[in-house]
């Protein structure tokens, strides 16, 4: 199974303002999720859109997440059994 949205958030917040990580929606199979944690200290869940990441404007994942600022560390979290 996933970590569940309590741990995210948990663990996120251990490491403060600007780190995220990238999951499965729990809630759109199949979509990606940042879990991050803003600048006000609060943890955000954002939905990767199709406008975020497409291959006819040319946009990438990582072209995302490099335009975007407050996103600086990206954790890795094992998944549990």
């Amino acid at each position: 199974g996933f970590l569940s949205r309590e741990a995210i958030d948990a663990e996120l917040q251990s490491y403060g303002p600007g780190a995220f990580l990238l999951r499965y929606s729990t809630q759109v199979p199949g979509e990606i999720v940042i879990s991050f944690v803003s600048g006000n200290s609060s943890t955000k869940h954002y939905l990767v859109g199709e406008s975020d990441v497409s291959p006819k404007a040319r946009h990438t994942l990582a072209a995302f997440l490099w335009r975007t600022p407050t996103l600086k560390h990206i954790l890795r979290l094992p998944f549990c059994a």
